[in-house]
């Protein structure tokens, strides 16, 4: 068993860079510096209005050091989170295969789990009076966008199945709204002659939602070119979900139908997941224009007037100016990546969705007047 030294010895104890508790006064770790905190603890982050405090493990499935697993697991640890008077409630991180649950943003601060101790060891059981967590409370103001990039590899599985799908290869990322994907297809139908096809399509990637329980990634795209011969076409919709292990990967196709009668859906295939990785990085706008806006709900920006935000999109009313000026907005909904715009001038881009607020790319472009705006600079300017 871990054995923790308790906190109260002395003043002046540390514990990886946060002075320890005494008499109920919260313990205190410099802003935007990796510090311990341990069970049952608070500390109060020097540099911002915020104390933390470690609750619990609600979960440590990470595989033990000395057995060898197929799933390295995850560990999760709640947090009650106090911001000046105001109690800002309780939220989990989690360390795992997916990086972006290990964080929180809470206003103009971002909090991170980077490690949890001890790790487990199949021969002892770990009390929660012994983790200690490490935590790094970051200003958060100002921060750039992230862009998020995808890149998963797999291998076929179903061998009775024909046509089957032998390999799929695909990336994507929704901020730069484009993906790519190459697969081969086997037909043992084809009498011999070129029983495997191999294509590669691009597509325009949006978050879709999951057909099956478990799923982590699901996304939807519209195939906007294609090469090679492997039954797809321009114009077809590709689907695929990946598990929350990412070891298991399924992908479909659908072709658009005027039939009522016919769904245009084609075989689903089953793979096994042999690479999967992403990238996230700041989001380096290629328009020297571009500056980035955040909208809560009731808040406009140029056209774009924000009146509903949800975890997948958000709803409003945009405002045109061209080919007519409008003095009412009409219905809008934007998913990641998709833009709201005046018509001419004003691009509104929506990169991302998080805690209630919908972050834009806003990209101004002058030499493409609006023509209302091209007549009023001609009246002022004395042109006819």
């Amino acid at each position: 068993m871990l054995i923790i030294t308790p906190l109260w010895i002395s003043s002046t104890t540390a514990l990886g860079g946060a002075e320890a508790s005494i008499d109920g006064v919260p313990a205190r770790a410099g802003l935007g510096v990796p510090f311990k905190i341990a069970a049952n603890e608070t500390v109060q982050v020097e540099g911002s209005d915020i104390a933390m405090k470690f609750i619990n493990v609600t979960e440590d499935s990470r595989c033990p050091s000395d057995v060898t697993c197929i799933w390295a697991g995850q560990v999760t640890v709640e947090v009650g989170l106090t911001q000046g008077t105001t109690d800002l409630g309780r939220f989990a991180l989690t360390l795992g295969a997916d990086s972006s649950m290990a964080e929180h943003k809470v206003g103009a601060y971002l909090i991170k789990l980077t490690e949890v101790e001890p790790y487990p060891i199949s021969t002892q059981t770990i009390e929660q009076s012994e983790y200690v967590a490490t935590l790094i409370v970051s200003d958060d103001q100002g921060s750039p966008l992230t862009m998020r990039s995808v890149l998963v590899m797999a291998i076929g599985t179903d061998d009775t199945q024909n046509p089957a799908m032998t390999a799929f290869i695909s990336s994507w990322s929704f901020e730069r709204e484009n993906g790519t994907a190459i697969f081969v297809i086997r037909d043992n139908d084809n009498n011999g002659d070129m029983p495997f096809a191999r294509a590669v399509a691009r597509f325009l990637p949006l978050e879709a939602e999951c057909m099956r329980e478990g799923m982590s990634e699901c996304v939807d795209g519209q195939i906007t070119s294609i090469s090679g011969n492997a039954g797809i076409s321009e114009g077809d919709s590709i689907h695929f979900e990946v598990d929350a292990n990412r070891t298991q990967l399924f992908v479909s196709f659908k072709s658009p139908t005027d039939d009522v009668s016919q769904s245009g859906e084609g075989p689903e295939y089953p793979l096994d997941i042999r690479k999967f990785r992403e990238v996230q990085k700041p989001y380096i706008p290629q328009d020297g224009n571009a500056t980035i806006v955040v909208l809560r709900e009731g808040q406009r920006e140029g056209p774009l007037l924000v009146q509903r935000i949800y975890p997948d999109r958000i709803e409003g009313l945009n405002y045109p100016e061209y080919p007519i000026a409008m003095d009412q907005g009409l219905p809008i909904t934007l998913r990641v990546g998709e833009k709201a715009s005046n018509g001419c001038t004003v691009f509104l881009t929506l990169a991302k969705i998080e805690d209630g607020s919908a972050t834009f790319l806003k990209q101004v472009d002058e030499s493409r007047p609006c023509p209302i705006c091209w007549a009023q600079l001609q009246l002022m300017s004395g042109g006819s």
